[in-house]
């Protein structure tokens, strides 16, 4: 299976530590009938509804599914959770959290205890990283280069973001957008103390975000024009 995830700072894939889905997206769903908590959870937040707008001053809540997905990479495995800061009509209804280079991910590794990996450095060494306080600079794509990041090391943003499209390109688990924003990164999904993973892409190729012509987030799809077009299911 393939959970489908948005970016728009591939520069920063070797500091995912943790992935983010929203409330309604059909994995949560699917964790939340063996986890009552996690269901209570999905409640609260569909009955609070969060508009786009307040999202950069909300309170970030979570919880953790109990899956892990794949690291596309490193191969290392990847708790997923739930936030109430990912909205389903975003790009996949799922993101790669990076918190040394996101606020909101920033804040919500900080309230629940999660790694934050710095993989961007500034050029000019005027600051160091401490991921004690968040800094503006720790978001700022213009003035890094890539550290902690196996080959891409010393890669400021555009070399970075066209050496990785590349090396994803090459085992298709993502593709560059024309518009200069990568899209997707695929992550295998590791089922951990769940039922059968056939039964589980059953379910997720059957959910309302997955059928033909949907931008569901577990169906591999292509943007033309403006929309997305069917593919294969994942």
């Amino acid at each position: 299976g393939k959970l489908w995830v948005y970016t728009t700072r591939a520069d920063t894939i070797m500091g995912v530590t943790f992935c983010v889905v929203a409330p309604e997206h059909p994995l949560a769903a699917h964790a939340a009938r063996q986890r009552p908590e996690l269901a209570d959870f999905i409640r609260e937040c569909e009955q609070s509804g969060t508009a786009e707008a307040d999202m950069a001053t909300m309170e970030k809540k979570g919880m953790e599914t109990g899956l892990t997905v794949r690291h596309p990479l490193t191969g290392k495995e990847i708790p997923v959770w739930v936030g109430n800061y990912v909205l389903m009509s975003y790009g996949e209804g799922a993101v790669m959290a990076v918190p040394a280079h996101d606020e909101r991910d920033f804040h919500f590794a900080k309230r629940y205890g999660l790694p934050i990996q710095q993989v961007i450095a500034r050029k000019d060494g005027k600051e160091a990283f401490d991921e004690a306080e968040w800094q503006d600079w720790y978001g700022d794509k213009m003035l890094g280069v890539c550290v902690h990041s196996g080959s891409y090391d010393g890669l400021d943003h555009g070399a970075a973001v066209d050496a990785i499209a590349k090396d994803l390109a090459a085992r298709d688990l993502g593709e560059k957008q024309t518009n200069f924003r990568l899209r997707d990164w695929r992550f295998t999904p590791t089922l951990l103390g769940l039922p059968c993973s056939c039964h589980l892409l059953r379910e997720l190729r059957d959910s309302p975000c997955s059928r033909p012509g949907s931008p569901g987030p577990f169906a591999a799809r292509r943007r033309h024009h403006g929309r997305w077009l069917p593919a294969h299911t994942a």
